[in-house]
């Protein structure tokens, strides 16, 4: 989707089902599964795991309160992509 920074996020609209959210890191590629249900928001959290020399970043998919009340401390990314 795109660059990430401290204190922002990414929406996407995306069909029920199952979806597979990656991202790279000096500690290799991390991924979750999402198994999207319609009509719901689901949140995935991106963190930095502290590493011997360096972090490197990991996922966690998150329940809805405390994805909410991440989003509302941060701004909207811009995706690199036009849509999905």
């Amino acid at each position: 989707m795109g660059d990430t920074g401290p204190n922002t996020y990414f929406y996407v609209e995306v069909a029920p089902g199952s979806h597979k959210v990656s991202t790279q890191s000096e500690f290799g590629e991390n991924e979750v599964v999402l198994e999207a249900v319609a009509e719901q928001n689901h949140y995935i959290r991106q963190y930095i795991k502290m590493g011997l020399m360096v972090g490197g970043a990991e996922l966690k998919i998150v329940d809805s309160a405390k994805g909410q009340k991440g989003v509302l401390s941060c701004k909207l990314a811009r995706s690199n992509f036009e849509s999905w």
